[in-house]
């Protein structure tokens, strides 16, 4: 995902703080499925 949005900010595709906007709501999924996988694995357990 980081290199779409660096090659989007390179190719001026998108403003510096839309990239921004991006990446937080990227890292904020990551953390949500992240804890997704830990809720299933401890279920099946």
């Amino acid at each position: 995902m980081q290199t779409q949005l660096d090659i989007s900010k390179d190719l001026n595709y998108l403003k510096d703080k839309d990239i921004k906007v991006i990446e937080s709501l990227t890292i904020e999924t990551g953390k949500m499925l992240n804890a997704l996988i830990s809720s299933i694995k401890r279920s099946n357990t």
